[in-house]
């Protein structure tokens, strides 16, 4: 089915633009009329929806919130079992025909925050379409800030954009944040470093990455002040050694991981930015 069709993932925010491009693609929406939405409390009038015709438009749009699951599925035990058919209870088989026999010109979108239950992936691959939002992939965020910097008629580097997603540790929505900000700071059409360092907030694990760049790259007089911010973080002494201390055993994991061709996001348990990152460090140091 062209129209049908499912938006997962764990970046909410990226689910809500993928939903706001299916809605942009109507000329107006009118809730109640040809544009509805369903969650947990009114799932149970979806199915009577589905046969009925919009009086006031030729197409409708429907929304629904798949209810979240409080446990991650497993085979392991019976009571996990249980547990994940009570999560599943709405998606039963009537409603399965009724969306697979729904009327054409009304054009059904699932979300779900997370990842779905296998049962709801399977349908929707064999019936529709699912769009899986994937978060935390540098590459992808850096063409996300360029992209948003663009709509609002400003230029970034892509070398700058990637510093921009290490500070907001690859969130998206606080990087659009951090852009609307910048328009009104910056005099010009064009996004720094130096203006994305004058109004962000730097936390201890953001400058203790800019202080090993600057010292793998034998900046001395930034690794300083970097070393000078880091100790007027405010944090204590002790917690800012202990950071630094496990700062350089994750470049020494990560080195070790290279070395052996394991893949680091699955052995040390991290995000896509930080692997990347951290083996970019790496580079510059030995393990002597």
């Amino acid at each position: 089915m062209n129209n049908l069709f499912l938006i997962c993932g764990d970046d909410d925010f990226l689910i809500s633009q993928e939903v706001e491009k299916i809605k942009n693609k109507y000329d107006s929406l009118e809730k109640g009329l040809n544009f509805l939405t369903f969650d947990k409390d009114n799932l149970q009038y979806l199915g009577s929806e589905l046969t009925t015709y919009s009086f006031f438009s030729t197409s409708k749009l429907i929304i629904v919130k798949i209810p979240k699951s409080s446990k991650k599925e497993s085979d392991d035990s019976k009571e996990d079992d249980e547990k994940a058919a009570k999560t599943l209870a709405w998606f039963t088989d009537e409603l399965k025909e009724q969306i697979i026999n729904k009327i054409d010109d009304i054009e059904l979108v699932f979300v779900e925050e997370g990842k779905p239950k296998t049962a709801v992936l399977q349908f929707f691959k064999e019936n529709g379409t699912v769009i899986s939002i994937e978060k935390n992939k540098l590459p992808t965020v850096v063409k996300n800030i360029v992209d948003y910097a663009n709509s609002k008629h400003l230029k970034i580097s892509r070398e700058d954009a990637s510093y921009l997603a290490q500070i907001v540790a690859n969130d998206v929505r606080t990087s659009h944040n951090t852009i609307d900000i910048l328009q009104d700071y910056i005099e010009s059409d064009i996004i720094t470093r130096k203006a994305i360092d004058d109004i962000s907030v730097k936390t201890p694990e953001t400058i203790i990455f800019n202080l090993t760049d600057n010292m793998g790259q034998r900046n001395s007089k930034n690794a300083l002040q970097d070393l000078d911010d880091l100790l007027r973080s405010n944090e204590a002494i002790q917690k800012i050694l202990i950071t630094l201390t496990r700062h350089f055993r994750n470049m020494l994991l990560v080195k070790e991981c290279v070395d052996l061709n394991r893949n680091i996001e699955k052995e040390l348990s991290m995000q896509n930015w930080q692997a990347g990152k951290y083996k970019s460090q790496s580079m510059n140091f030995t393990k002597d």
